[in-house]
């Protein structure tokens, strides 16, 4: 009798899901937030393999340049570094895929706070300007990572619709077009940022300043399409990056540090040469 009785309460059988994400709660203020620090939170890595496939890129950089070695019990240890060591990857490398899949989970989170911002105005977030400033600045370093690592990639912005991803070619864009459009979105970005910031580790004008140098220098170094090497510098691009880093040192905000192996100490931690560091 009771088991009858209880299936007649209809607020039983209409029990909204817990813990679940809706349009309603995202398109404010706070929702806003939320998806702003989980844009942040992808820069340290969306999952747990983060020895397999490192956001700080050590093994596809200092592995495979040589600044450090593989280490381990052999060849078999750690294998895909072996791989790395020896430049014997390809397509079959399955940590290629694993960082590429990674790489787009992380910028898509900025494209989510970016769509949800865009159906806003400053009345509903006054911090709206920096907060998509912010967004489009990590989105960049993003595929800033995935076009050093894979050369050509699929680009896209907030307001191209899930459906239509897969119809976006990888050479649609050559490197140079493509490292173009990152150094610009970090130009535009630093129009809509602030000097400071209240947190450590949010996104500032300088940094958008100093992250544009970066790839502008990638730019200004002209490789060989097939060999790689480098075979002229454009000094058009390297005036803008002395001009850019000049932003940065003539904002009295950063100097170098006395002794170099000051960098290791905690106390110099977000310290006077740091300008962009992902806080943990």
């Amino acid at each position: 009798m009771a088991l009858l009785a209880s299936c007649n309460e209809s607020r039983f059988l209409d029990i909204k899901p817990q813990g679940t994400l809706n349009d309603d709660l995202l398109a404010s203020a706070d929702g806003v937030e939320l998806l702003v620090t989980s844009a942040y939170a992808g820069l340290k890595g969306p999952n747990r393999e983060m020895h397999w496939v490192p956001m700080t890129n050590w093994t596809y950089g200092e592995v495979r340049s040589d600044n450090a070695y593989k280490g381990g019990g052999g060849v078999n240890d750690g294998d895909f570094c072996t791989l790395l060591e020896t430049f014997k990857i390809d397509a079959t490398w399955s940590n290629a895929d694993e960082k590429w899949f990674q790489l787009y989970c992380c910028l898509q989170r900025c494209n989510s706070a970016l769509r949800v911002m865009n159906t806003l105005d400053e009345n509903a977030l006054p911090m709206i300007k920096s907060r998509k400033a912010e967004m489009k600045v990590i989105r960049a370093h993003f595929f800033f990572e995935l076009v050093r690592l894979f050369k050509q990639v699929p680009y896209f912005d907030e307001n191209v619709e899930n459906d239509d991803y897969k119809y976006i070619p990888n050479n649609q864009f050559t490197r140079e077009e493509l490292l173009g459009k990152i150094a610009q979105e970090f130009l535009d970005a630093a129009n809509d940022l602030p000097d400071t910031q209240s947190q450590v580790g949010r996104v500032t004008k300088n940094i958008a300043y100093a992250y544009a140098a970066k790839i502008k220098l990638y730019q200004a170094y002209k490789q060989d399409e097939t060999t790689h090497a480098v075979i002229s510098v454009d000094k058009t691009l390297m005036k803008d990056v002395v001009d850019l880093c000049d932003k940065l040192i003539n904002s009295g905000k950063y100097d170098l540090l006395s002794d170099f192996q000051g960098l290791d100490l905690i106390a110099n931690e977000n310290g006077k040469e740091s300008v962009f560091a992902i806080q943990y």
